[in-house]
């Protein structure tokens, strides 16, 4: 969350707004003020200021990050140079001063900025009397400006929205690089979240994630490229070669003569960890009184925000979505319906002959009564689709790349993850399949196979295929993958999912490629993806579990909890985490993977309930036993040894004892869990 306007870039982070809505008699434009703290501007990016005046309305900045400098050639209407000895109290009376202002000379926008209770939390730590005692002092301070208002008799029109721009963390360790790799010639920017610029070092950044990962130390080390997608940081090449993402507390130095500044708090971390929430609190007249929002939410989303308040026309591009935060209003705007591409049917039936390529073992299980799927995953932005559905599953197969786009199905407790569904059909005839043992041979020498993103079966023993199943199973509808990245990690996730239906059920799950090789957070062109042999850079996984039952249409009528990743697709895993672990890392919100894939995602389920679900953000995996979360946690280390070797006498009695906790939520007795050590 780096900028109100887009995010794949370091940019600016939002403190405290105030909005003026439209007054009868004395004000006749709506009136907005916010403050923000922390930030350099990019003069690619638009500020909201900019946006303001753009519209035909003033602005007004009492400091904030890059108000003293021209942006695309503008500043704000009324501005001052920053001066941090500036009194508080003061800027919120000229904020008045300028309420006051005659009609004709009002700002729309007033932005004002505290340097408090950060300051005081980097020096002292979050949990110091000084920073109980400076939060005080900001209490009285809003008070002030409050009462001024009511004095003013403007507090019944004006907007108030009050927002910090992250957390605060106790520091509790420094990490100095020069005690593990040779820093010489390097250029190390410091803080929770370290950067590396190699420069004159001589080495390249696959040997100092060598050095660095794996080493049971207190972060994750990333070359820029392989950084998490939900951070949104890889794009920039003033970002640095390699990426050090320190656990809670943990800061990144260089080396000791370096920790020139030393601080007992400090923010950066990831956004998930409780200690890096911040603030959002709003009041006024077009904000819903006692509305408390269901879902944390992003400040990307702010400018949205401000800009509806404000009614304003012209909007920069942002990386927000609109209608997100429409819930707070009193009278939101109406909720604008997406476009999609109109897609064909891939297949009709008769339509073309279904040849097999290789011997199949096995079938997949399709109802006697058919009821076709309505379509829940849509085009947004790719061209030449076609889409499947049948009673089973639905897909989307990409024409312009000759490759799946993405594959759902309902997975349900009886289905089980088999290896032994190898066997692969064609609608194109025996050159179909020709070319399919072409491109086998092609991907091999790199260890890469082709294999189907969802091979569950009902019953092992079917040999049978419906006309659907064929469909299913295509040659052209197989991915490649790296064989030990499906083994460790694809294969782990498949299995995750199957244990999740023990507990909750049928897990709706829609899984495909991903191909981002330019690192910009977007899909790649068809270009930029066929020059790369057609091998993603990454998979995506999306499950759903629904509290009631999932209709044939895949609604729900219950509530809907999701769970998404975006994990890159690489031989080893990075940096060695386990494998839940390393599930969490790689969670993404949906719409990620909808601007990474050009799909969209849960149209069916009505547009506030799909915007809830395509910005969730997933602070941990689902539980694996409601009762017993704490217990199945400390053992999914055993799980992660196992689950290769299910088959395996070893693993049988675990495999009891797991079942006992994912399915019943019981505990188990500590002498059983011994006995399985």
């Amino acid at each position: 969350m780096e900028n109100t306007v887009k995010c794949p870039h370091p940019g600016v982070r939002i403190s405290v707004s105030w909005l003026h809505p439209e007054r009868e008699l004395s004000f006749r434009r709506p009136k907005v003020v916010l403050s923000m703290c922390h930030s350099h501007h990019l003069n690619r990016d638009d500020v909201i200021w900019n946006t303001v005046q753009a519209n035909g309305l003033k602005s007004a900045v009492y400091f904030w990050p890059g108000s003293d400098r021209e942006i695309k050639g503008r500043r704000p209407t009324y501005w001052f140079n920053y001066n941090q000895s500036a009194s508080y109290y003061g800027r919120f009376d000229k904020v008045l001063d300028w309420l006051k202002l005659p009609d004709s000379e009002r700002p729309s926008l007033i932005n004002v900025y505290f340097d408090e209770p950060d300051g005081t939390g980097h020096h002292f730590g979050p949990d110091s009397n000084q920073v109980k005692e400076k939060l005080l002092f900001v209490d009285g301070l809003l008070n002030y400006f409050f009462t001024s208002l009511w004095r003013s008799d403007l507090v019944n029109c004006i907007n108030a929205i009050i927002l910090s721009d992250h957390g605060m963390q106790q520091v509790s360790q420094d990490i100095f690089l020069s005690e593990h790799i040779d820093t010489s010639g390097m250029e190390i920017f410091p803080g929770p979240v370290g950067r590396i610029m190699l420069r004159q070092s001589g080495m390249k950044s696959e040997e100092v994630y060598e050095q660095l990962s794996c080493q049971n130390l207190p972060f994750r080390v990333y070359t820029r490229t392989d950084v998490p997608k939900r951070f949104h940081y890889s794009s920039s090449n003033r970002i640095g070669d390699l990426v050090i993402d320190g656990n809670p507390g943990v800061k990144i130095w260089k080396d000791n003569s370096s920790s020139y500044y030393k601080v007992e708090g400090d923010h950066g971390y990831d956004y998930k960890i409780q200690s890096m929430r911040s603030l959002f609190l709003a009041v006024g007249p077009d904000i819903k009184s006692g509305f408390k929002c269901s879902m944390p939410f992003q400040n990307i989303e702010v400018y949205n925000l401000i800009a509806d308040l404000l009614n304003l026309k012209y909007r920069a591009p942002n990386n927000g979505t609109l209608g997100i935060l429409h819930p707070i209003m009193v009278k939101p705007p109406n909720p604008q319906l997406p476009d999609r591409m109109r897609l064909e049917r891939c297949l009709t039936r008769n339509e073309e002959t279904l040849q097999f390529c290789k011997k199949c073992a096995v079938g997949l299980f399709l109802p006697p009564n058919e009821v076709e799927l309505t379509t829940l995953v849509v085009s947004q932005q790719k061209a030449n689709l076609c889409y499947v559905t049948t009673a089973n599953y639905g897909l989307l197969y990409d024409r312009n790349v000759s490759l799946l786009s993405s594959i759902y199905a309902l997975i349900s407790p009886s289905q089980k993850v088999t290896e032994e569904l190898e066997c692969s059909v064609s609608h194109q005839g025996s050159s179909a399949c020709k070319a399919l043992t072409e491109r086998e041979q092609v991907l091999a020498p790199r260890n890469i196979s082709l294999y189907a993103l969802l091979p569950f079966t009902e019953n092992e023993f079917a040999d049978k295929f419906t006309e659907s199943d064929l469909s299913w199973l295509t040659a052209e509808w197989r991915c490649p993958m790296y064989d030990s990245f499906y083994q460790k990690v694809w294969l782990y996730l498949l299995r995750l999912i199957v244990r999740y239906t023990q507990l909750y059920r049928n897990i709706l799950t829609i899984v495909g490629p991903i191909f981002d090789y330019d690192h910009d957070g977007l899909f790649d062109s068809d270009e930029l993806a066929s020059s790369r042999d057609h091998v993603p850079s990454h998979y995506f996984c999306i499950a759903a579990r629904c509290s009631t039952h999932w209709t044939p249409e895949n609604t729900c009528s219950g509530e809907i909890s999701t769970m998404s990743f975006v994990i890159p697709h690489k031989r080893e895993i990075l940096n060695c985490q386990e494998r839940y672990d390393y599930l969490l890392m790689h969670t993404a919100r949906v719409r990620d993977i909808e601007l990474l894939s050009g799909l969209r995602f849960f149209d069916l389920w009505g547009v506030q309930e799909a915007l809830v679900h395509r910005l969730h953000i997933n602070e941990e995996l689902w539980p694996l036993s409601s009762a017993n979360v704490t217990q199945a946690r400390a053992l999914r280390w055993k799980f992660d040894f196992c689950f290769l070797a299910v088959e395996s006498s070893c693993c049988l009695k675990f495999k009891d004892l797991m079942h006992q906790i994912f399915a019943t939520g019981v505990p188990i007795p500590e002498v059983q869990i011994k006995m399985n050590d």
